[in-house]
């Protein structure tokens, strides 16, 4: 796809969102208001183990798990594409 997407949470009414709208490394993601931003857009990829999804603001920094480590309550943030399974997400 090249078009942008925005992620609204059901309950909250309110968007995924980069901290400050800077792509670097470890910005945190957040929720956020609707502003029409290129921080509160993405661009959602498919790859061959699942999907990766690119900031509007630079498509080298993606969605990222911190330090890839699997566990309860870990961030989730921006991070430099790296090819990684910690920047795949699969949509149910």
């Amino acid at each position: 796809s090249t078009g942008y997407v925005t992620f609204t949470n059901a309950n909250s009414g309110k968007v995924l969102d980069v901290s400050s709208g800077i792509a670097e490394n470890r910005r945190n993601i957040q929720q956020y208001l609707f502003n029409g931003t290129k921080a509160q857009k993405w661009i959602v990829e498919k790859k061959e183990n699942g999907y990766v999804i690119m900031s509007a603001l630079n498509s080298d920094y993606v969605i990222d798990l911190s330090g890839g480590i699997i566990s309860e309550g870990r961030n989730i943030q921006l991070y430099q594409s790296n090819d990684s399974k910690a920047q795949r997400w699969n949509f149910y």
